[in-house]
C-alpha cells in the first residue's frame, strides 16, 4: 500500500508544469533629446557676361582684348554667404563650346594668360565671425587686370552686413588680357564658376562659351635713321621682331598676323613687307592673316 502511495506521488511530481526564469524584455520607446545640423549645398545661379563699354544684358558673341567686362554670378547658401570659403570664376580657351566640371578643375592659369585666367574670391574665416575677404587675378604679372568688383562686405562692428544673407550677386570686373588666344572655327573661351563651401561645392557655366575677337599691337620701335638695311626675323609664337643696327620693332598678337611697312609720305601708298632701303617716315602695320 505505502509503495503503491508513492508511486502515484512520483507520477504527480512528474505532471507538475516546470516554472522556467522568464527573459527581462528591453524598452523600446522612448526619446532622445539632440540638434543634427545638416550643411546646405552652396548654389550657383545665373552666370552672365556684360561689355562694361557696351553694358546691355546680353551675352556677347565675342570679347575683346584690353576691353573691360563685368560676370555676375548669383550665389545662395542657405548657410548664409558667411559659410562659403570661396568662389572661383575661371576664363579659359577651349577647344570646343562644349565644357564639364572636370575640364573646369582641370585648368590652372598660364604665365601670360594666353589661354587660362582665373579669379579667385576668397573668405578669410568661413563660419566665423570676420566677416571679410579678398579678391585676386591670376596671372597677376600679365596684362589681364581686375576692375573695381562687387563683394559681400561687412556690416558695421561686428555685423555680418552681407555675410548675414543667404543670398549674394557677385560681380567680377576684369580687363581681358592682350594675349588671350584668338578663337576660330568651334573654338571658345569657356566662363564658369564654383561655389564652395566649408563642405560641399557647386559649379555653372554660361552655356556654349563666347569668341575671342583678334588683337594686334605694334608695342616698341626705335628712332629711324635716313638711311638703313632692313631684314626680318622669323615669327616666334605670337610675337615677333623687325630690328637691324637701327631700328627694333615688337609686335604683339593673339593669333596669327601679318606685318608691314609702309611709307606715310612719299610717291607712292604700297604695302611693303620684306625689304626697305630707308625707314624714312615708315608706317609700321599689323592685321590678321588671311584665312584666319
Amino acid at each position: 500500500m505505502v509503495r503503491r502511495i508513492l508511486y502515484l506521488l512520483g507520477i504527480l511530481i512528474l505532471l507538475l508544469p516546470i516554472a522556467w526564469p522568464s527573459p527581462v524584455a528591453a524598452d523600446t520607446t522612448g526619446s532622445i533629446n539632440a540638434t543634427f545640423s545638416v550643411n546646405s549645398k552652396p548654389l550657383v545661379g545665373y552666370v552672365s557676361l556684360v561689355s562694361a563699354v557696351a553694358p546691355i544684358l546680353i551675352t556677347p558673341l565675342s570679347m575683346i582684348p584690353q576691353t573691360e567686362y563685368t560676370v555676375t554670378v548669383q550665389i545662395t547658401d542657405y548657410d548664409t554667404i558667411n559659410d562659403l570659403s570661396s568662389v572661383v570664376l575661371k576664363l579659359y580657351y577651349d577647344t570646343n563650346s562644349s565644357t564639364d566640371k572636370d575640364e573646369f578643375d582641370s585648368k590652372s592659369y598660364d604665365s601670360d594668360g594666353k589661354e587660362v585666367a582665373v579669379i579667385a574670391w576668397t573668405a578669410d574665416d568661413p563660419g566665423g565671425d570676420t566677416y571679410t575677404s579678398s579678391v585676386a587675378l591670376e596671372p597677376s604679372a600679365s596684362t589681364w587686370s581686375l576692375g573695381a568688383c562687387i563683394l559681400p562686405k561687412k556690416g558695421q562692428g561686428q555685423q555680418a552686413g552681407d555675410f548675414g544673407h543667404i543670398t549674394f550677386t557677385f560681380h567680377f570686373v576684369f580687363k581681358v588680357g592682350k594675349k588671350a588666344a584668338e578663337t576660330i572655327g568651334s573654338a571658345r573661351w569657356q566662363i564658369a564658376v564654383t561655389a564652395t563651401d566649408r563642405i560641399q561645392t557647386d559649379w555653372n557655366t554660361i552655356a556654349d562659351g563666347v569668341g575671342m575677337n583678334f588683337y594686334g599691337e605694334i608695342v616698341m620701335f626705335s628712332s629711324i635713321a635716313d638711311s638703313c638695311d632692313f631684314q626680318t626675323n622669323a615669327h616666334i609664337e605670337n610675337e615677333a621682331q623687325i630690328s637691324s643696327s637701327v631700328v627694333r620693332v615688337v609686335y604683339i598678337a593673339n593669333g596669327n598676323y601679318e606685318k608691314r611697312i609702309r611709307e606715310s609720305v612719299g610717291l607712292s601708298n604700297s604695302i611693303k613687307q620684306t625689304k626697305e632701303t630707308c625707314f624714312n617716315s615708315l608706317t609700321y602695320i599689323i592685321t590678321k592673316a588671311l584665312g584666319n
